[in-house]
């Protein structure tokens, strides 16, 4: 398997370089020997020294992004959490508002109304607290 050294400066994100020869190889080529490589040996292992060997850059890259998007879940999913007691503490004080009076089916409405706006804005809560910490 001919040896690839990655260079991060050459190009825009960076090219594959032959040790031997000095020449800048085709990502398809690249892609071809570890393929190859990985077609005739322990996928796992293989994997892992390809991360390993020819591009540290990207693996320490992944780790990091993958870090900040676990934290950016995990406060998406508190702020979720809290925006779904805020929405119920809304909707209980508005169906205590409510006043049942001599016409019974105008109460079961409003009622009804307030929890179709409370499985609504239950169900937003979701997308807002992920739009605010940008974790899709």
């Amino acid at each position: 398997m001919p040896k690839y050294q990655w260079e991060p400066t050459a190009g825009v994100s960076g090219r594959d370089r032959d040790t031997e020869t000095g020449r800048f190889i085709k990502s398809a080529s690249v892609r071809a020997e570890l393929d190859r490589y990985l077609d005739n040996s322990d996928p796992a292992k293989a994997l892992a020294e390809a991360l390993r060997g020819s591009r540290p850059g990207r693996v320490a890259g992944w780790q990091s992004v993958t870090r900040s998007e676990a934290v950016r879940g995990a406060a998406a999913l508190g702020f979720q959490g809290f925006f779904m007691m805020v929405c119920v503490a809304i909707y209980t004080v508005l169906v205590q508002s409510i006043v049942l009076s001599e016409n019974i089916h105008a109460s079961i409405f409003q009622i009804a109304a307030y929890t179709v706006l409370l499985c609504f804005s239950l169900f937003k809560t979701g997308s807002l607290s992920k739009s605010i910490f940008n974790a899709h």
